[in-house]
């Protein structure tokens, strides 16, 4: 007998946790939305003010355009998000409705956003290549 009620207080105390971090929103963070990821953006970077933004159908990632012509890049890392600012020129490809930039840096991964459509990511890969540098 003692061996179930050892099972059941066990399994009870993976319940509670499983629940306290699901009401502590931890892990499995997703955008909410366009408005988000530009305050993300905003947010991190003092100078940004956002204009447009492209979100991931999942909500994991974002693009978005500053209304200067620079371009934020947004994407979930962990139970957070991280912001970098695109530095041109970028390295953009589209594979489909998938657009990948690359980060320009070693140790974080490529920004990868599905799109609701091919041609959605082929506009929008254009728009980042054709990213020209401000002073």
């Amino acid at each position: 007998m003692n061996q179930f009620a050892l099972l059941g207080g066990s399994l009870a105390a993976i319940l509670l946790l499983a629940l306290a971090a699901y009401l502590l929103r931890l892990g499995g963070a997703r955008l909410a939305g366009e408005n988000e990821a530009c305050e993300i953006a905003e947010t991190t970077f003092a100078d940004f003010e956002a204009d447009r933004a492209w979100l991931d159908m999942d909500g994991q990632s974002a693009i978005i355009a500053g209304k200067d012509g620079s371009h934020a890049l947004v994407r979930r890392h962990g139970a957070r998000f991280v912001a970098r600012k695109l530095v041109p020129p970028a390295e953009v490809s589209a594979e489909g409705p998938v657009v990948i930039v690359a980060s320009g840096e070693r140790l974080l991964k490529p920004f990868v956003i599905t799109l609701e459509s091919a041609d959605e990511a082929r506009l929008l890969t254009s728009l980042l290549g054709s990213t020209t540098p401000h002073a």
